[in-house]
């Protein structure tokens, strides 16, 4: 394996001057917790940007919060 990647351009590279968050909803199961909904993150030129998210949560053994899971994309725009 190995080679050259080019950069996928997305969203979580661009300047943003503010972000806001929107869930949706939560699941608490023992010591994980999973949530979803959307950020809206603000450009420089005022802009608003909508994010879908995904986080998993878990409580290690030491009392800590780990994220196990995240997963963040901008919605299906069809051309």
């Amino acid at each position: 394996m190995g080679g050259d990647i080019s950069e996928d351009n997305g969203f979580a590279i661009a300047p943003y001057t503010n972000v806001r968050w929107e869930p949706e909803g939560m699941v608490i199961n023992g010591e994980t917790a999973m949530t979803m909904g959307n950020y809206y993150f603000m450009t420089t030129d005022g802009t608003e940007v909508k994010v879908e998210y995904t986080f998993g949560v878990e409580r290690m053994e030491d009392g800590d919060l780990k994220i196990v899971l995240h997963h963040s994309s901008v919605p299906f725009s069809p051309s």
